[in-house]
């Protein structure tokens, strides 16, 4: 009912057609819109219920925890992991006899210190949160695969791997945006689509928090689509693609904004194939140069600062991770921000998506300042 109340309370955002200026790199006192892109992990597939339980078992002001309150602290980190992340409470106490459990002490002890260390407020938090000076527009979508047509134009059905890219083309993914169409102030409740009641928030609500300290007046615009691969659902030509183009050119006119800078948070999905069934690991390199290229272009933006969220450890996402790191070392506007410590899922947890926020800003700020 408070996120009822909240929106309705809201203008719906009008949005009008902009084309956006080259990028101001200094902060300025014009509202700076920031773009954050990727898979579930920017749509954010955490609640807020897990940053509550820690706001009451942290002690504040406080850099040291004694046993009982560690045990309370990881106990709360372990039952607010991401979506499908879920972890048994014998898996919490010992997470030694459960090595598949997306749950680990010295990752939770990473969170907890992360927090306690924290320069955000981010005790502040709560249902009714709403950010002062930062406004969100959150276009979430539903997840839906590429299909690939045929000569005929016609959807094909490749699951025993007949078609390769020869004679079909690709089409979609179809969107289904379930965000509102709102500009609002930021605050929880605008990350994936979970059960009634559920406050979901992503990486924006820490990056909010912290970018605000130096951009008085900042905008987000997030768009976002779980199980989204960097080579298929957001390639050039790909609705996905086209949507962060018009989102980002929609919020620039709706926020009267100047381009801060983009977010690209995501990489799990292309450790697997791509929808002829070829390995996708070894493309996500070329293909990641190709998005930054083709978005500062299509943005006249030659210069725009970029962050690319690292992704975390497991399965083939060494091989993600040694790509990120390789189109970030080649441009001076490119930084990277760690993640694989503050968890062992796919989803991280509430703690850890306030951190990476948190993370994520203060890189911004000093790309912006170099």
């Amino acid at each position: 009912m408070d996120r009822i109340i909240r929106l309705l309370a809201i203008v719906v955002l009008t949005y009008g057609s902009s084309c956006s200026s080259e990028t101001t790199l200094q902060p300025t006192d014009k509202n700076l819109l920031f773009v954050l892109a990727g898979q579930s992990n920017a749509e954010g597939a955490v609640t807020l219920d897990g940053i509550l339980r820690l706001q009451e078992i942290l002690p504040p002001a406080t850099q040291t925890l004694n046993a009982f309150e560690r045990e309370r602290a990881r106990t709360a980190i372990g039952n607010s992991l991401g979506l499908f992340c879920e972890v048994e409470s014998a898996c919490i106490d010992n997470p030694q006899n459960c090595p598949d459990s997306p749950f680990s002490f010295a990752a939770a002890d990473a969170v907890i210190q992360g927090l306690l260390d924290s320069s955000i407020n981010w005790r502040q938090l709560n249902a009714n949160y709403q950010h002062p000076t930062v406004q969100l527009i959150a276009a979430n979508y539903v997840n839906a695969g590429v299909v690939i047509l045929n000569e005929m134009g016609e959807e094909v059905d490749n699951e025993n791997c007949v078609f390769s890219s020869a004679n079909t083309s690709l089409a979609g993914p179809a969107l289904e945006r379930y965000t509102p169409n709102l500009k609002v102030p930021l605050g929880p409740g605008f990350g994936a689509k979970m059960e009634a009641g559920s406050f979901s928030f992503g990486p924006e609500l820490g990056f909010g928090l912290k970018i605000s300290e130096t951009v008085p007046l900042a905008s987000i615009v997030k768009v976002a689509m779980g199980g989204s691969s960097l080579n298929d659902s957001w390639r050039p030509n790909g609705t996905l693609y086209q949507a962060l183009l018009s989102e980002t050119e929609r919020a620039l006119a709706a926020t009267d904004s100047q381009l801060g800078g983009l977010i690209w948070f995501q990489g799990f999905n292309d450790q697997f194939e791509n929808v002829y069934c070829e390995p996708l690991p070894m493309r996500y390199g070329q293909n990641l140069r190709q998005l930054i290229t083709n978005l500062r272009a299509d943005l006249n933006a030659p210069q725009l600062p970029i962050i690319i969220v690292e992704a975390r450890n497991g399965g083939e996402l060494g091989t993600i991770q040694n790509a990120q790191n390789a189109v970030a070392a080649m441009d001076a506007n490119i930084a990277l921000v760690p993640t694989k410590d503050l968890s062992d899922c796919f989803h991280y947890g509430a703690g850890s998506q306030l951190l990476i926020g948190e993370r994520i800003g203060a890189a911004m700020d000093d790309l912006m300042h170099r």
